[in-house]
């Protein structure tokens, strides 16, 4: 179990390690101790669960909130992608949908700010009428504003 655990963190499969570490006891513990780190793995992952993101001057991973990267120190746009990423979905307008039913106003600003197309709604139901239907008028102010300064 310990060596699966140590493998898995550094970017191993812990169901091999796992088998290693029976078949061979402590000498299994201690080879998955001893073995090295798949950054590329570690970091492949950290980026699918939205936690971190590359910088697109310097490509070193940094947390997917930063506003500024710690490595180059270059500011970072903000942008739709990054946050959909952010919080574990594939679809910008799921996420949208999801802020107005729970009058996340700083998640919709965030969104809108960062160029998000409000008209351009691939669900069944649009933005518009989705915050009508939920009675969410804050909601609606905000997304006129928006469509107004566009």
């Amino acid at each position: 179990m310990i060596s699966a655990v140590s493998a898995s963190n550094k970017g191993r499969s812990s169901f091999s390690w796992f088998i290693l570490g029976l078949l061979l006891g402590p000498i299994g513990v201690v080879l998955s101790l001893v073995v090295g780190k798949q950054t590329e793995v570690i970091e492949e992952k950290a980026i699918q669960s939205g936690s971190k993101k590359k910088c697109k001057y310097c490509a070193e991973l940094i947390k997917s909130e930063a506003k500024v990267c710690k490595h180059c120190g270059k500011e970072q746009e903000i942008e739709v992608s990054d946050i959909i990423a952010s919080h574990g979905s594939s679809s910008e307008h799921r996420v949208f949908q999801d802020a107005i039913y729970n009058d996340n106003l700083g998640l919709i600003n965030a969104m809108l700010n960062a160029g998000f197309d409000v008209e351009s709604c691939d669900l069944p139901i649009s933005h518009v009428e989705y915050a009508r239907l939920h009675n969410k008028t804050k909601v609606l102010q905000v997304i006129e504003n928006a469509q107004v300064q566009a």
